[in-house]
């Protein structure tokens, strides 16, 4: 989380960089990383109980440098490659859902994707 994905820096121990960025590859294109988020927070929820009452959200751009797909012009950098981030938690802080989009998009679709995303089943408001 602290490097982002820099493969030279994954001790050794784990395997060779090659086979790390293959297997990192075949896993994301498979869903993994997915279904691993949605089974982990329903576990969650079952077990502990996602907060509801209130669910904040927010975002930030990031450069992109050397990453073409799902980049955009960068309003805040000087139209360099960038990406909008966008994270969605319960009021505990329990990430519900998280979205990157090219960072010449408007927040709001982003928004929307991100509501889209949520990867457990909210409860009826009227109940809460």
């Amino acid at each position: 989380m602290r490097s982002g994905c820099q493969w030279d820096l994954v001790p050794k121990y784990y395997g060779v960089r090659s086979t790390l960025e293959k297997y990192f590859a075949k896993w994301t294109q498979s869903g993994a990383f997915e279904q691993l988020m949605t089974t982990s927070l329903e576990l969650y929820d079952r077990d502990v109980g996602m907060k509801w009452k209130f669910q904040p959200i927010d975002g930030s751009i990031k450069r992109a440098p050397g990453y073409s797909d799902g980049a955009g012009a960068n309003p805040t950098d000087r139209a360099r490659p960038g990406v909008k981030h966008m994270i969605l938690t319960d009021q505990a802080g329990i990430p519900l859902a998280a979205t990157v989009i090219p960072a010449n998009e408007t927040d709001m679709k982003n928004l929307e994707t991100t509501l889209q995303d949520i990867r457990v089943e909210r409860p009826n408001p009227k109940k809460l």
